[in-house]
């Protein structure tokens, strides 16, 4: 038996559902088409688990269309395992690969699949030199990526990627500050 009524909260449409059958509460926003916002398993949240948003957010980009990143995961094919579909098991292998402070959810193969064997935590600066569109510059004998670059030089990283694609390369990428703001 299941019955449905609607909910509102934060301004946003929410249906509440109730398996009785499976012991099962779950808020399903409706935009979400199908992607879980919040589930309760017999009384247990996930929500306010550290890891919970690296999972909802990869749901979403991977089956929800309306999600900004949608086009480069679910459009490209990425989908998530059969296995993490239900979360106990995506928790179990959070307890099996330890999610640390500031960690986020990196895919091995950038162009496979969320699963196990090919997912780990990284931080985002770690992350960045995994991505298909990452920059590697070579410069005085060393080659790496813009992040890196920035944290090398001691230059914003937004100033290294502006310069980039303004066209400089070589010692002029790497200048100090070359414009004065008139105040």
């Amino acid at each position: 038996m299941r019955g449905e009524s609607d909910v509102y909260l934060q301004h946003k449409r929410y249906y509440v559902s109730i398996c009785i059958k499976e012991r099962i509460l779950s808020y399903d926003c409706v935009c979400t088409e199908g992607v879980r916002a919040m589930r309760l398993i017999e009384g247990r949240t996930f929500y306010k688990e550290p890891w919970y948003n690296s999972y909802r957010c990869m749901m979403s980009r991977c089956y929800r269309p309306k999600d900004a990143s949608y086009k480069y995961y679910g459009g490209r094919g990425i989908k998530v395992c059969d296995e993490w579909h239900d979360i106990q098991n995506f928790e179990k292998w959070v307890n099996d690969n330890p999610y640390f402070d500031g960690a986020t959810i990196d895919r091995i193969d950038s162009n496979g699949d969320y699963e196990p064997s090919n997912c780990r935590w990284l931080t985002m600066f770690e992350q960045d030199k995994n991505r298909r569109n990452s920059i590697v510059i070579e410069w005085n004998g060393e080659s790496h990526n813009i992040t890196e670059w920035a944290q090398i030089t001691g230059l914003k990283r937004s100033t290294i990627n502006n310069r980039y694609w303004r066209g400089d390369r070589g010692d002029r990428l790497f200048e100090g500050v070359r414009y004065k703001c008139h105040a």
